[in-house]
């Protein structure tokens, strides 16, 4: 089984700072029979004052981030890596 290794970055940018409210996020890649999550690690600037994880109905995984009330900032990044391992699959040529 091949590893892949997958790094997403998402950076706001304002001109003027912003309050946070509630972030639903959906970063993290799915288990199936065609790939293993080996490990996963989400980094969020400024740092929410609550992070919870839930699944929907479809199986995805679901982070929500609170910030804390009055939180304000110029800037938000949301860096999220994964490594999972894939099986090899073949494509067939018609």
């Amino acid at each position: 089984m091949p590893i892949l290794r997958i790094r997403h970055v998402t950076t706001y940018h304002y001109h003027q700072p912003v309050a946070f409210g509630e972030h639903r996020l959906m970063l993290r890649p799915r288990d199936d029979h065609d790939q293993k999550i080996l490990e996963s690690e989400l980094e969020i600037t400024p740092t929410p004052r609550d992070l919870t994880w839930t699944r929907d109905r479809f199986g995805n995984h679901v982070a929500t981030a609170w910030k804390p009330p009055g939180a304000w900032s110029r800037r938000m990044l949301l860096s999220k890596r994964s490594s999972a391992a894939g099986s090899a699959k073949q494509s067939v040529a018609t």
